[in-house]
């Protein structure tokens, strides 16, 4: 159940910087602005000079050097090497394919050119949202299909033989779309352990799974890659490097996390992973009358605590109800936690909500005759939002702790189904406008929280000195630099609209870096208003 939850509490993101691929190569005009994810100042996490950037082919442009689609991949001698044999690329299951839907290729290589198995890559769209996570097979290659024409595609790949990362994007798709992605060799080490059951027992068909937190994304490590035994201890080929180490196989919660450094042309460990096995929970949903024929319409929410009475963490897994004829349901691969489950009916403008169920489950353990009723529950929070001219918003999306309300006319939305004592935090997003949030705590009477959405301005200005480059609009706020991109025209000017209100400086030139304002010109963006930028020089 863990790959379809959404996580509440946990480590600190890793951020990825993400090359922009510019679609001029492709003859189309330049997209729509993306803004980039927010770096993290180096004072706390030093830039990545080692990140390789991927390359992208147009379709029915053909890629020059290295190894081509279906050339096998190169011998080894001794231990896992780049390029070694993996498992075909994981493809999870998908709805139908959008009418003219396309597909993507990627191409992985190491910086010789060679066909590289096992990259392990995750695609998500420019907003963060997930698309698909793929693995190389032995000929380099995963495709990621189904998609819609046009979709924007971006990410990261690693390999676990790569002490790089290689990200990719923003990319929009055409149909026969290639991304090649080339990954350079590096110092390596061994790291080795064991993967047993909370019963001491080996377990099989487990995969590793590596977190370098210099890195975005993580590198897997499967059966074979790790060199798993039948008493499940384990001998993998890593590159060099300081590691956040967890096991997974089917059946199992993952492992907590083990720490270890792998010293060039050493050893580290024993590190000893821990599968805790999974169970089920089942029961009868009870719905009123007017809801029994709409069962598919419902959530059932799923709250899920694990760790310690002092050190809990916490996610919640929302999903469609799915009940046979007599409203019995079943939830399988059940990690082991604390639970509380309910009923929701969500619905624009507020929920309606039933009570918490709460069990705790152990590892391997069957919990039936769980009863889940759906019923009426008091608003917990509402409000109106408007814009900075005060005028309401209509559309709005409101979510409060996993429940979402959308806005009227008016601009009011209700929120139902929290807890006494919860502390929440109330955000709110429209097309348009600039997010905004608000904390607070949920004491058991109905809240009222007005917001307020500043709609986006613009900037416009000129580049001296050159045309085609990129350029850095950077939002200077109390959560540090926050920098947006946009492509200067072959004259120079520049367009970028969709931003927050707020106080810029500008950077232009393919080396700008947007953690340095010294010399920059700056300007200030008002709500609906395009702001005048003084122009700026190329470095």
């Amino acid at each position: 159940m863990s790959s379809k939850t959404a996580a509440l509490a946990g480590g600190g993101a890793l951020v990825a910087v993400v090359l922009v691929v510019s679609v001029l190569v492709l003859g189309e005009d330049p997209p729509a602005p993306k803004v980039l994810p927010p770096p993290v100042a180096p004072t706390t996490t030093p830039d990545r000079p080692d990140r390789t950037p991927a390359s992208f082919t147009p379709p029915d442009r053909p890629t020059s050097g290295g190894t081509q689609l279906g050339d096998p991949p190169p011998a080894t001698t001794g231990g896992t090497q780049l390029g070694d044999p993996s498992p075909p690329p994981v493809r999870r299951p998908t709805e139908a394919a959008p009418p003219g839907a396309v597909e993507v290729t990627f191409r992985c290589t190491d910086d010789s050119g060679e066909a590289l198995a096992g990259v392990w890559i995750e695609v998500k769209r420019p907003s963060g949202a997930p698309i698909d996570t793929l693995t190389s097979g032995p000929g380099g290659e995963a495709r990621l299909e189904r998609l819609p024409p046009g979709e924007a595609i971006q990410g990261v790949g690693r390999h676990p033989l790569s002490n790089e990362s290689v990200a990719f994007g923003p990319i929009t798709i055409r149909a026969g779309s290639v991304v090649t992605l080339k990954f350079r060799r590096g110092a390596t080490g061994r790291l080795h352990g064991q993967v047993v059951d909370e019963r001491g027992q080996p377990v099989r068909g487990a995969t590793l799974r590596l977190i370098d937190p210099k890195q975005a994304g993580e590198a897997v490590l499967d059966a074979v890659g790790m060199s798993l035994g039948p008493d499940g201890t384990f001998m993998a080929t890593v590159a060099a490097g300081a590691y956040a180490i967890s096991a997974e196989a089917p059946g199992f919660a993952a492992s907590d996390r083990a720490y270890a450094t792998v010293p060039p042309n050493e050893e580290a460990g024993p590190v000893h992973l821990v599968l805790y096995r999974q169970g089920r929970i089942s029961g009868r949903a009870s719905l009123p009358p007017d809801l029994a024929g709409l069962a598919s319409t419902i959530d059932l929410v799923i709250e899920i605590t694990r760790g310690t009475e002092e050190n809990p963490y916490q996610r919640v897994d929302r999903r469609p109800l799915e009940v046979d004829v007599g409203f019995n349901f079943v939830v399988d691969g059940c990690d082991p936690a604390r639970y509380r489950l309910r009923l929701e009916a969500p619905a624009a403008g507020g929920n309606r909500v039933g009570p918490w169920y709460s069990l705790t489950l152990a590892p391997g353990q069957s919990i039936d005759g769980v009863t889940l009723v759906l019923s009426e529950t008091a608003p917990s929070v509402r409000g109106v939002v408007r814009d900075d001219r005060g005028l309401p918003v209509e559309g709005a999306r409101v979510s409060v702790r996993g429940r979402e309300s959308t806005t009227d006319r008016d601009g009011r939305y209700t929120v139902h189904g929290l807890d006494e004592g919860e502390d929440i935090l109330v955000e709110a997003r429209a097309d348009g406008h600039a997010g905004v949030t608000q904390q607070a705590t949920y004491e058991g009477v109905a809240l009222a929280i007005d917001l307020v959405l500043p709609r986006h301005g613009g900037v416009r200005g000129r580049v001296r000195g050159g045309g085609n480059v990129p350029v850095l609009v950077c939002l200077r706020s109390d959560m540090g630099v926050r920098p947006y991109q946009v492509a200067a025209g072959a004259d120079g000017t520049y367009l970028l609209e969709g931003l927050p209100p707020g106080s810029y400086f500008i950077k232009a030139g393919p080396g700008a870096n947007p953690f340095d304002a010294a010399g920059a010109p700056t300007v200030e963006v008002r709500p609906g208003e395009v702001a005048e930028a003084p122009d700026v020089a190329l470095p």
